[in-house]
């Protein structure tokens, strides 16, 4: 899976649960950062929420329910 793949499953994740646009939650989300797996074995992905309160709550929680099925990704 791509970091690419990984923005739309939080995307589609985040307009079904919480409603909004495509285009809110692209700019919630920024940018999916990956890491290297020798320094990141656990799960070498992260995101770095940005918005208001409510939208990074959202935004965390639907990272963390992604992130148990797919904990690796490539660039």
């Amino acid at each position: 899976m791509h970091a690419s793949q990984i923005q739309s499953l939080i995307l589609a994740r985040l307009v079904r649960s919480s409603g909004g646009t495509r285009q809110h939650w692209r700019r919630a989300i920024g940018e999916i950062r990956v890491y290297s797996m020798k320094t990141h074995p656990h799960c070498n992905w992260d995101v770095y929420a940005a918005g208001n309160a409510a939208d990074v709550k959202a935004v965390n929680a639907a990272v963390d329910e992604i992130r148990m099925d797919h904990p690796h990704i490539t660039g």
